[in-house]
């Protein structure tokens, strides 16, 4: 990202914004910073996690990222997941895990209200598809 880093900075921003992923926008940070940029910078989704520290370190400090989901929120439903992925994968969930989570947290709630009705065991894919549609 040199040549794009160097054009951005000679623009004198008063911010960039990275819309990137984890390797991708930990290299942009670290060459932004390497190259004498200072200013702020703001990343998307797609820097919201750990694995960012170990590719741009202590250059990562200072940036501001967008965050849909937080380890540490507090309430019964996280930590509970929280333990559960720790146990599993030894770190804590990132935000894409978080959400699928409750995705499926919704699917349940929209199948087990769609059961109370009909039993949906008994009903054939397509109607089960619409009645959930219209639980959601």
């Amino acid at each position: 990202f040199q040549t794009q880093a160097t054009n951005a900075i000679n623009l004198k921003p008063d911010l960039i914004i990275i819309s990137g992923w984890t390797a991708d926008g930990g290299n942009l940070v670290k060459q932004l910073r390497e190259l004498g940029y200072k200013a702020l910078i703001i990343g998307g989704n797609g820097l919201n996690t750990s694995n960012i520290f170990p590719i741009c370190q202590k250059l990562c400090d200072g940036i501001i990222i967008a965050q849909a989901y937080s380890p540490e929120l507090n309430n019964e439903i996280n930590k509970t997941f929280r333990e559960a992925y720790k146990a599993e994968k030894k770190q804590d969930p990132p935000q894409f895990s978080a959400q699928t989570f409750a995705a499926v947290q919704v699917f349940v709630e929209a199948l087990t209200a769609v059961d109370s009705k009909t039993k949906v065991n008994g009903l054939p894919l397509a109607e089960l598809r619409t009645k959930l549609n219209e639980q959601v």
